[in-house]
């Protein structure tokens, strides 16, 4: 899809067609640790594996504990959210896929409708409301972006071979969904 989102209709059908490529059986279920989802990003972001944002390099390590790499060549210590959207984010990546999901389907069900309000999602993710705000704002702008910028290519796996299929959802079954997908993030808190 082009980034030519000028009209509320094509807006609404980007929506849509993020939805459609929503893990069947939702974000959290597929994604259920902070280690999946960080892999997860790892593997979206650097396909032909890590590589160094201040040389190029692909003669990088890995400094487990602290989730870090190094770069071989010219010494440089970056994360995997180093240079992305989410840099310098202290919000959990888990919390950041399960914010794009709600979002995702909140817009996509209510045409109209500007997703879960910043209070909403602080409520659902146990994060301060000025958080909230600003991933919801980051997010929102990350997944205008062509095929959903580097979160929505996190979370959205009907294209990547995971076994997620399009068919059709009535909006009673996304409600329930969501309601459970709630339920799911705040148990894990």
């Amino acid at each position: 899809m082009g980034s030519d989102h000028s009209s509320p209709k094509s807006i609404h059908t980007h929506w849509e067609e993020l939805f459609k490529r929503l893990p069947r059986e939702g974000v959290s279920a597929v994604w259920p640790t902070e280690a999946a989802c960080r892999t997860r990003f790892i593997e979206v972001r650097w396909p032909d594996g890590v590589t160094c944002p201040a040389c190029a390099s692909k003669e990088t390590g890995h400094l487990g504990k602290r989730h870090t790499f190094y770069c071989k060549a010219c010494r440089h210590q970056f994360s995997a959210q180093s240079g992305s959207v989410a840099h310098r984010s202290h919000v959990a990546l888990q919390l950041w896929f399960v914010a794009a999901e709600m979002i995702i389907r909140s817009r996509a069900n209510f045409l109209g409708a500007d997703g879960p309000s910043g209070h909403d999602l602080k409520d659902r993710l146990g994060i301060s409301y000025s958080a909230a705000y600003k991933l919801k704002k980051l997010i929102v702008g990350e997944l205008l972006q062509p095929g959903g910028g580097l979160v929505g290519e996190c979370i959205l796996t009907k294209d990547t071979g995971d076994g997620c299929e399009e068919r059709p959802r009535t909006p009673e079954d996304e409600i329930k969904e969501l309601e459970a997908l709630i339920l799911r993030a705040n148990r894990r808190q």
